[in-house]
């Protein structure tokens, strides 16, 4: 049976685990080289300074804006 509510895409984290994988790893060889990362969240008026790899590879995959910094 069809709905006819139309439903949302797929990230490309979502649609294909290999790719979220090796996003992963590109993050933490990043954070060794020195990189930092910014979020901007809704919530909040400034992004917010985030160094734990798994966070930035979801609000990557959740299509957040994410500021990446170099050393």
């Amino acid at each position: 049976m069809m709905s006819n509510e139309e439903e949302e895409p797929l990230s490309p984290c979502e649609s294909d685990p290999m790719i979220r994988e090796l996003l992963l790893k590109s993050v933490l060889l990043d954070l060794s080289q020195g990189y930092r990362f910014l979020i901007e969240y809704d919530t909040e008026d400034n992004p917010e300074m985030v160094h734990d790899a798994e966070s930035i590879v979801q609000a990557i995959c959740a299509e957040r804006r994410v500021i990446r910094l170099a050393p």
